[in-house]
């Protein structure tokens, strides 16, 4: 199907003024569009936007789970790599002016999906022997606890919504393609199910 656009629209109501006038000259009616498309391929700066045709809905669940199934690889890809991130900590007082600033630098890596922050440096000056050596016991621990915390749940003890559980939770309707940012994008109504079993805050 042809989404009629604006300079189409107008180009039909202008050939349906016209109509008499190609008839006067012995072209039938129905030979209006062919002589439209000749004129407008031979006329030096026309042209006609025609929209490509959109494909296929693809099933809302499936699609999903395929974006879970990719977000593990994207899980397992990442840790293999390690960075580092500097932070710039301002504390306000009362009035919003600054009152304390501190800056940190970190090395940054991940444990069975989970993110782990090693302090590197505070203020621009490595940590002294004994901050090091409590981060690296801190870090220690803290590695010990992601390789037992599955993925989706955070290391704090609190939960987090996945994918799957999105899925089993959740009913989806009326899928559709809309306009966003000049780009064709899925978009669809998704509702609590009422039949669901929940488990956690998160989820209720």
């Amino acid at each position: 199907m042809i989404a009629q656009t604006p300079l189409f629209c107008d180009l039909r109501m202008h050939l349906k003024d016209c109509s008499g006038a190609f008839g006067a000259f012995g072209f039938p009616s129905r030979s209006l569009g062919t002589l439209l498309c000749l004129a407008l391929a031979l006329g030096p700066g026309l042209r006609v936007a025609c929209a490509e045709q959109e494909p296929p809905i693809p099933d809302i669940r499936t699609l999903m789970q395929q974006v879970q199934a990719h977000q593990r690889e994207l899980d397992k890809t990442r840790e293999s790599y390690t960075f580092r991130e500097r932070q710039t900590i301002t504390e306000l007082d009362k009035n919003g002016s600054p009152r304390k600033v501190e800056r940190r630098e970190s090395q940054v890596f991940y444990v069975n999906s989970h993110q782990v922050h090693r302090l590197l440096a505070k203020d621009g000056k490595p940590l002294v022997a004994a901050e090091e050596s409590k981060e690296t016991e801190r870090v220690t621990k803290e590695v010990e606890k992601a390789e037992h915390t599955p993925p989706g749940q955070m290391l704090d003890g609190k939960s987090q919504v996945s994918v799957a559980s999105l899925l089993s939770i959740e009913s989806f309707s009326r899928p559709r393609r809309v306009q966003m940012d000049q780009r064709s994008v899925l978009a669809f109504d998704f509702a609590g199910n009422s039949g669901a079993k929940t488990h956690g805050v998160a989820e209720a």
